[in-house]
């Protein structure tokens, strides 16, 4: 994807790759801040945890008007939901461990990532 970006009012070039920038830079609202940055971040993790990219961009339609398309709508970025339900059963389960009332069931770091690496293989 192109690191170069026209703003929405079509005012300024944004630098950066389209797909990893906050609404209010790529959509023209306001300049970045460090929390447009932490959009970029919330991406990077995304994509790091999920294997998949951000924005799943189809085919046949022009990359950043998909990306421009859906955050005017409001729309999560696509990689949302696997990443929810990638790792809400891991967090779950690493939460009834670690808030486990019975000291002798409760385990070490090391024993619960061993427990969650079993059940949901490594991540």
């Amino acid at each position: 994807m192109n690191t170069m970006a026209t703003t929405m009012d079509g005012t300024s070039m944004q630098p950066g790759t389209p797909s990893y920038q906050a609404p209010e830079v790529l959509l023209g609202r306001k300049g970045g801040t460090t929390k447009s940055d932490i959009w970029s971040v919330g991406c990077t993790i995304s994509e790091l945890f999920t294997e998949v990219p951000t924005w799943n961009v189809p085919l046949e339609v022009e990359p950043v008007m998909y990306v421009i398309s859906c955050m005017k709508d409001g729309r999560q970025p696509d990689s949302m939901k696997l990443f929810a339900s990638k790792f809400a059963n891991i967090c779950s389960m690493m939460l009834n461990m670690a808030l486990d009332y019975n000291v002798h069931k409760r385990p070490s770091a090391l024993e619960m990532l061993t427990k969650v690496q079993k059940a949901h293989g490594k991540f």
